[in-house]
């Protein structure tokens, strides 16, 4: 072995021995508090979630998010819907997905549990087909699709649902490449 292998191997385990993890947090953490980590895709839909936890690792999850069962949770902004009823006034108000029970009137939508969780493995699968436009250079087959999703279900789902948000960052991405800055910074801002 020569000196300066040998020096690049003891370099080399003295950075192992003196690594440090480091967390960033965005709250603070009470002593004792205990941390968790996801096995799944956290924009999921809870029961979709928890099934897959169930099925794959064998246990019913009971993390803060899973058993948020609050019409303010994340889970019920980034999977909901719009309340579609004329009499809930509230432009704050989300559908769960779990439910489909509107969090200000406290009514179902009218459209009903099964169908907008059609809507929504619809979009899913819509999205899924302008990212794949994207990721194989069709640009403006890309924004056709991703738009024509917004135009579509913009008004059934929740202004901060995931699909939205994706499809807002993709096409933000996608009009910088085609050199359109007025539609990017229109998307940027929506998202």
């Amino acid at each position: 072995m020569t000196i300066a292998t040998h020096c690049r191997r003891f370099a080399l385990i003295s950075w192992l021995c003196t690594l440090d993890a480091v967390c960033r947090v965005i709250r603070p953490i009470a002593p004792g508090e205990e941390l968790t980590f996801t096995y799944t895709d956290l924009y999921l839909p809870r029961i979709d979630r928890r099934e897959k936890l169930l099925s794959s690792h064998c246990f019913a999850c009971d993390c803060n998010r899973c058993t948020d069962d609050s019409v303010s949770s994340l889970d019920a902004r980034v999977t909901g819907f719009r309340c579609d009823r004329p009499s809930c006034e509230s432009t704050d108000a989300v559908v769960s997905f779990d439910s489909g029970i509107c969090s200000s009137c406290a009514k179902p939508h009218s459209r009903g549990r099964s169908h907008l969780r059609q809507v929504y493995v619809q979009a899913a699968e819509r999205l899924q087909r302008g990212e794949a436009a994207y990721r194989q250079g069709s640009l403006d087959s890309a924004r056709d699709i991703l738009e024509s999703l917004l135009q579509d279900v913009g008004n059934v789902l929740y202004r901060s649902h995931i699909l939205v948000y994706s499809s807002l960052h993709h096409l933000t991405s996608l009009c910088v490449q085609l050199d359109d800055a007025w539609a990017a910074g229109n998307y940027c801002r929506r998202a």
